[in-house]
């Protein structure tokens, strides 16, 4: 049975009503007002409710599923899914429960326990046996993007993950530089320009979406029309798309300013006149020099820093998880003692 779902949506707002559907969904899911299997209203019964075209609705139960937040199947409607990741649960909570569900399958099949830790350290002293380091290449036009690779994919163990320019790329000895890579990982900006560069390698060469983090959306989408935003970044590229998925969130180009971040003057200048910064995350501005004095003034009146988080979209991740696991799995063994 479908729930009740209480929705905030201002029809005034120059956020369209499909995207605020959208981000009161998700942050219900996030703050577990909405649980994994919950029912949402049907398209008819949502729209009704709300006064707004069935139409808006479906848009906005199709991105909810595009993204993993709900899920469909035939007679049951609409559900939050189990592979919403809105609210992981940490990794050591998850690796747990991971085991418990395999040592309860284990004891179901009459393994005794002391069987079942022989056999967890057998199968990982095979794995680590092995295991030889992969090498994967990142590639793209700024390095904020680079920086999405190596946070979503520097905990695992036995990758090395170097970020190569896309200049080398570029080059007539591109495809020889690149073919001591395992992988090749680049966004869908450069997926076809690198394989038309290195056609041999096209098998090596993956191609990932990337997309605004849920956290980033709900973000942009609180900015008020009368606040002027100031944009930071390393890189022409990386200002591009932030104005680009600004536009989405119908926030007017006379609005914004946008600085370098090796550029002082330009950064104490956006400090001192803009009411909300939007910056790449982990931003290094408190080590710029000189520029403490005028931070801490821009958070005193109210000022508001607003990471621009870049992730891999769920399903790129799953096929770049797979693809590496499988590359493990095909690695020859490696002698003991090397």
């Amino acid at each position: 049975m479908a729930m009740n779902l209480a929705l905030t949506i201002d029809k005034a707002s120059p956020v369209p009503i499909y995207r605020q559907i959208v981000l009161e969904v998700t942050r219900q899911v996030q703050e577990g007002l909405l649980a994994s299997g919950d029912a949402l209203p049907s398209e008819r019964e949502l729209a009704e409710s709300l006064g707004i075209a069935r139409g808006t609705v479906a848009r906005a139960y199709d991105e909810l599923t595009r993204i993993h937040i709900l899920e469909s199947a035939a007679g049951r409607g609409s559900r939050v899914s189990a592979r919403q990741d809105v609210v992981a649960p940490s990794r050591k909570d998850a690796a747990r429960k991971t085991i418990h569900e395999a040592v309860s399958a284990l004891l179901d099949l009459r393994f005794t326990p002391r069987e079942i830790r022989t056999l967890f350290d057998l199968v990982l002293m095979e794995r680590e046996a092995r295991r030889r380091q992969l090498c994967i290449a990142t590639i793209d036009c700024n390095p904020e993007a680079l920086t999405i690779f190596h946070r979503q994919l520097g905990f695992l163990a036995g990758v090395l993950i170097r970020a190569v320019p896309l200049e080398t790329a570029r080059r007539p000895d591109a495809a020889r530089q690149l073919a001591a890579f395992d992988l090749i990982l680049t966004t869908s900006t450069h997926h076809e320009e690198l394989i038309g560069r290195c056609p041999e390698l096209k098998d090596r060469i993956l191609r990932t979406v990337v997309s605004p983090s849920a956290q980033t959306v709900m973000d942009l989408a609180s900015l008020r029309p009368s606040q002027r935003i100031g944009i930071v970044t390393e890189s022409v590229r990386f200002d591009e798309i932030i104005r680009r998925t600004l536009a989405d969130f119908a926030v007017a180009p006379a609005r914004l300013a946008s600085a370098r971040l090796d550029d002082t003057a330009g950064l104490l200048a956006l400090v001192k006149d803009r009411d909300v910064l939007i910056v790449p995350p982990n931003c290094p501005l408190i080590e710029q020099p000189g520029l403490a004095p005028a931070l801490q003034a821009f958070t005193q009146r109210g000022g508001r820093i607003v990471p621009f988080a870049y992730q891999i979209e769920r399903g790129s991740l799953l096929h770049v998880e797979e693809r590496i696991r499988d590359l493990m799995a095909r690695a020859p063994a490696t002698e003991a003692g090397t």
